[in-house]
């Protein structure tokens, strides 16, 4: 059965700052589309990047930058992406979430990579590093305290728990050798 599958990140594999999260979802994706399912993913774009693009079968869609695709997102779900009639939304969460229960009623699952608490604290400046934790640590658990959780290790489910979240699963990450040779590693 065909799913349309809409993945919700702040960097796509492309993006000359991407790490270990962007590989794991793009597998992740990849994996999805080689089983027949249609894979979008919506992210912030960079200089010189193209707003759409298909990269390894996975449509991938741009908006405005790293940062401010967590202020479009939501009207461009609205004004186009609820149109396209996505079945499930996977959305991939960096210390905040992309808020998408706050916007669309279809089933989600959330991954969540690590805690951002030291982040916050040495990159930003105090009020938003304040902002920033109590916003991963108390108001995003209580949004997706019903929403299906995936993360990469034991110790992260505990953690997880721990906060309010009730649903949560661990998937280890892990490499193809010939993804470890592409363009993109």
């Amino acid at each position: 059965n065909c799913m349309k599958i809409l993945i919700i990140n702040w960097r796509d594999i492309t993006h000359p700052w991407s790490g270990g999260s962007e590989k794991y979802i793009h597998e992740i994706a990849c994996e999805w589309k080689k089983q027949g399912h249609r894979v979008t993913l919506v992210c912030g774009g960079y200089p010189g990047a193209f707003k759409k693009e298909t990269v390894d079968g996975i449509n991938i869609r741009r908006l405005g930058s790293t940062h401010t695709i967590y202020l479009l997102l939501p009207f461009y779900y609205l004004i186009k992406l609820r149109q396209e009639k996505f079945d499930v939304i996977i959305e991939n969460a960096y210390g905040i979430t992309f808020f998408s229960v706050l916007f669309s009623s279809l089933p989600k699952v959330l991954f969540v990579h690590h805690d951002h608490t030291l982040p916050w604290r040495t990159e930003w400046p105090s009020l938003i590093a304040k902002m920033g934790i109590w916003t991963e640590q108390t108001l995003v658990p209580w949004l997706y305290k019903n929403v299906q959780v995936v993360t990469p290790s034991v110790k992260n489910k505990e953690l997880l728990l721990r906060k309010g979240f009730k649903s949560v699963y661990v998937v280890p990450p892990g490499s193809d050798k010939r993804y470890l040779r592409s363009k993109y590693a």
